[in-house]
């Protein structure tokens, strides 16, 4: 998970399935409150045509009402607050992106960006019917910024610091047996009769040891890769880097006979896998 301290399927619907959200509706940028905090942590996990946005903060001001989430495909300051994202049309307002209650103490949301969502622009009225659909396409960065809300004359703590996100291929289900050779995209590795994997024309390995979750590693390591051979063990994520300079991770879900079921990411933009 990547982490910033003090800032930031199916269809649409399934796209931001935890929160609400819709019409722009304002003409004029928010007025910046200082009684307003933005998220002590915004933090963000990779997943197939998906994004997890972690949101973490206490507002305790009577008027917050929750968050407003912006993006764009820069890290420029002054264009990213233009786009707020859009989560369920059928609501009147379309801030705040993530509704929320004032509370004495720290807070803690998600918010599920799957396969598409929808965002409406400053000085555009959601209401109108003019509203913008982003497709969620791997390997393509995103950037995200967060700002603390309050529907009292529209006001808006200052900005968070700005993330971004990189989805990745995801292939669940696989499988490899002892004495073959298996490809995927540029990653091909070969897996021995004696259980040993071996990068497979120019393709690195690295053994990071047992993992309760494949997703306990996101950001892959720079270097301490090998060719092999490495002993396949189940529970154990290994780390990939190919002759394109592309990374990825394989998780071995369990082995039977000469038999390996794994699942894998893949990335070509960067290390987020």
């Amino acid at each position: 998970m990547k982490m910033y301290c003090s800032f930031m399927g199916a269809g649409f619907l399934a796209a931001a399935a935890v929160f609400t959200i819709f019409s722009c509706g304002v003409s004029n940028p928010a007025e910046t409150d200082v009684s307003l905090h933005p998220p002590v942590v915004f933090s963000s996990i990779p997943g197939d045509r998906s994004i997890q946005l972690v949101i973490e903060g206490q507002n305790r001001h009577s008027e917050f009402s929750g968050y407003n989430v912006y993006f764009d495909y820069t890290d420029n300051q002054q264009t990213i607050d233009e786009k707020l994202i859009v989560i369920d049309s059928s609501r009147v307002s379309a801030k705040p992106t993530v509704k929320m209650q004032p509370s004495e103490n720290m807070q803690k949301t998600t918010l599920f960006l799957s396969e598409q969502f929808e965002y409406c622009l400053k000085n555009q009225n959601y209401n109108t019917g003019k509203k913008n659909k982003i497709i969620i396409e791997n390997c393509v960065k995103y950037y995200f910024t967060v700002r603390a809300y309050s529907f009292i004359n529209d006001r808006e703590s200052e900005r968070s610091e700005i993330i971004f996100e990189t989805p990745r291929y995801e292939y669940i289900n696989q499988t490899v047996k002892s004495g073959t050779v298996y490809t995927n995209h540029d990653f091909v590795f070969s897996y021995s009769a004696d259980n040993f994997f071996y990068g497979f024309g120019g393709v690195l390995l690295q053994d990071t040891g047992w993992k309760e979750n494949w997703s306990d590693i996101i950001n892959a390591r720079p270097d301490g890769y090998v060719s092999g051979p490495l002993p396949a063990q189940t529970g154990h994520l290994y780390m990939f880097c190919t002759t394109g300079s592309n990374y990825g991770k394989l998780f071995i879900d369990s082995m039977s006979g000469n038999t390996v079921f794994f699942k894998l990411t893949y990335q070509t933009n960067g290390m987020r896998i």
